[in-house]
């Protein structure tokens, strides 16, 4: 599961950088350490790791908006006395400070540190350290107050291709939560329990949530600029007794687009899912309403990756086969209120441009 959150990240980030403008892209990569093989380390690694990302890693410094630099020595520890030696043997040895330098002025964007030990620990983080510079690159970078635009800026501002298509596919990683909230009863003994013939013998119950991931297939069509309409498909795993049940559900969204940031577009919608098989542990399966959040964020001139999170809830209450046979048969269903809670990531690929 940590794999999973860890790609949906990564894929955030990418999206992130395709939103900024091209030049500022242009990374010039430069640093030093207390030793060779730390510094062929860090440059080889954030090197990759820019690239990764979609940045443009450039070896002229000229040819850079941004310079990434980086400094490794010793970490020291300064005391209350005043006295500043290095770090004792139970705690990091070396530091790492990084600093993101505009190019046109030598302004220093952003500055931070880190400690570590060893260099084979730094795998995991420096992709992280990296965003963490980079970020606070703007997402479009225009001065308002230069009488002049270079050809690429007025490019940019007038290409908004991306988001007036006609239609869009779209395929995202879902993580839905799904809650099964016992409902009370008078055919469960106190409400809660399930029993025998003999009143005696009764086994309380509790209630249920399944955390299994899916995905999303689906076509959005924009009819009006900023109201769109779109059909889906989801598959997503597990039922309260089997997590190798493969759920499958068809549903349709309302979605309104605002449009009003450079290179990011905000959607909030209301959305009706209705179950396409039922898990044999059910007898009542309903339909769920709800509402969802996307934030979208330029991929290129006529896609977008977004991050979707969204509520579910069934309009009656979902109906479960009593599960315990003959040590507990009665009643034989058993009511539980029903609702999900979302988190998913993906891409949309537009067609056919809007007038």
């Amino acid at each position: 599961m940590k794999k999973l959150w860890y790609f949906t990240i990564f894929l955030f980030m990418a999206g992130l950088s395709f939103a900024q403008s091209p030049s500022s892209r242009n990374i010039y990569i430069e640093g030093t350490a207390t030793n060779q093989a730390q510094r062929t380390f860090f440059l080889d690694n954030f090197r990759m790791e820019g690239g990764s990302l979609g940045y443009n890693i450039v070896d002229n410094r000229e040819e850079a908006a941004y310079i990434f630099r980086f400094a490794v020595a010793p970490n020291m520890i300064t005391y209350d006395d005043g006295s500043r030696l290095p770090a004792p043997p139970d705690e990091a040895q070396f530091a790492i400070m990084i600093s993101l330098i505009r190019n046109s002025d030598d302004y220093e964007v952003a500055s931070f540190g880190f400690a570590f030990s060893t260099l084979d620990e730094m795998y995991e983080f420096n992709l992280y350290l990296f965003f963490r510079a980079v970020v606070n690159i703007p997402l479009a970078e225009f001065d308002p107050y230069l009488a002049e635009t270079t050809e690429e800026q007025t490019i940019q501002e007038e290409d908004n291709t991306w988001r007036n298509q006609w239609l869009y596919l779209r395929a995202s990683i879902d993580y839905p939560i799904r809650f099964y909230l016992l409902r009370e009863s008078d055919d469960l003994i106190g409400g809660r329990g399930v029993y025998n013939n003999s009143p005696s013998r009764v086994s309380p119950l509790d209630h249920r949530f399944v955390a299994l991931p899916g995905f999303t297939l689906g076509a959005e069509l924009q009819f009006l600029e900023g109201m769109i309409f779109g059909p889906f498909f989801q598959l997503s795993m597990g039922d309260p007794e089997n997590a190798l049940f493969t759920n499958l559900s068809a549903g349709a969204l309302f979605r309104y687009n605002y449009n009003g940031i450079r290179d990011i577009v905000l959607s909030p919608y209301a959305a009706l899912t209705f179950p396409v098989n039922k898990s044999p542990v059910f007898n009542t399966i309903p339909f769920s309403a709800g509402l969802g959040f996307q934030v979208g964020l330029r991929a290129g001139n006529t896609g977008l990756v977004f991050l979707d999170l969204s509520f579910m809830h069934a309009v009656s209450n979902a109906v479960m086969f009593n599960q315990y046979g003959e040590l507990f048969p009665n009643p034989p269903t058993i009511s539980y209120r029903h609702f999900a809670v979302g988190i998913g990531f993906g891409y949309k690929h537009g067609f056919m441009t809007r007038d």
